[in-house]
């Protein structure tokens, strides 16, 4: 939980590059994701009892950091729960850069509340937006259960300019 913390509480230069280098039990404890313009490597190391309300990370790259990687990523157990508009296992709402080679199992649960409509649902990227022209996701798989009211889907849920593979 300290290193997820870290990752949280720090401004990372989108040069430093983030290696995972054990499991992590997140305890339950409600995790609240920030952007992420860097580079983290989970090094196919298990982040269990995940538990938030928008997923691991709310944003990928940005305008001016196109080059944010996240590989090798696995939310072993887990949920996310809210009602967001975008919400996923591991990016909720990415503009540009890479995501490869993640697995989810947490369930992604978007409940309807007043004045949402609870969209952009799914297990590894919610909404790529209107600009994520260099967003590409490859070899992720989603096992968690997924639901959501429109826009749901299992790996991402609204496909805007993205290169989806393997």
């Amino acid at each position: 939980l300290a290193e997820m913390k870290l990752i949280l509480l720090s401004s990372l230069a989108p040069t430093t590059k983030i290696l995972q280098e054990t499991d992590i039990d997140m305890m339950d404890s409600l995790w609240v994701g920030k952007g992420f313009v860097a580079h983290y490597n989970g090094n196919n190391k298990k982040i269990d009892r995940f538990n938030s309300e928008k997923g691991l990370f709310t944003g990928l790259g940005s305008s001016t950091y196109r080059n944010a990687i996240i590989e090798n990523v696995h939310i072993h157990s887990g949920k996310v729960a809210g009602g967001e508009n975008h919400i996923a296992g591991i990016v909720s709402a990415p503009s540009f850069g890479i995501i490869r080679n993640c697995i989810n199992r947490a369930d992604i649960i978007n409940t309807l509340i007043e004045g949402s409509i609870a969209n952009n649902t799914a297990g590894i990227a919610g909404n790529s937006g209107t600009s994520a022209i260099g967003l590409t996701i490859t070899n992720c798989v989603n096992y968690g259960k997924i639901v959501g009211n429109t826009f749901t889907a299992g790996i991402v849920a609204n496909v805007q300019g993205v290169h989806i593979s393997g």
